[in-house]
């Protein structure tokens, strides 16, 4: 859409979504989303994959929750689990996924799903994490206006840059 040229040594997971951005009524020409955790890896890929308006759990962990927060689910120190079968849920009908669908009678849609998530991992490149990577002070932005000689004026710690 920007008019770019894409890099010719580099894999590429992206889907046009001009239709959704321009048309009313558009779609995308991908029906599924992968859900990754904070530090992916090999060994567990997705956590989630959700097809259509179905979501299988492969793993579940707690998230960003204080431990005394009332669903124990969600709090922070809750540990990985893994889930086989997966857990499954149909989003239109309980978008909380509080009531996971009985997996026997949903064979075909879970084996939809593991399919598609064995061609995503067939896929995947996987590198190492650029948030692993630690930080690099010269790419931090510069919240500066007007600071002169740009981009030597700005410093990673921009409470320092402004003076009151």
């Amino acid at each position: 859409m920007a008019g770019a040229e894409l890099p010719k040594d580099t894999k590429i997971d992206g889907t046009d979504l001009s239709s959704l951005l321009y048309n009313k009524n558009g779609k995308s020409n991908r029906d599924w989303f992968a859900y990754f955790p904070e530090f992916a890896n090999e060994t567990q890929g997705p956590y989630a994959l959700r097809w259509k308006s179905y979501k299988a759990h492969y793993y579940t962990q707690g998230g960003l929750c204080p431990n005394d927060y009332p669903d124990e689910v969600c709090r922070s120190n809750t540990p990985l689990v893994a889930h086989d079968p997966p857990l499954l849920f149909n989003l239109n009908a309980d978008p909380g996924e509080l009531r996971p669908l009985d997996a026997t009678k949903y064979i075909r849609v879970l084996e939809k799903i593991e399919m598609i998530r064995q061609q995503l991992l067939y896929d995947l490149e996987w590198e190492q994490s650029e948030v692993l990577m630690g930080q690099d002070d010269s790419a931090q932005p510069c919240a500066v206006p007007g600071c002169e000689p740009f981009p030597y004026c700005c410093r990673s710690n921009l409470l320092q840059d402004i003076s009151l």
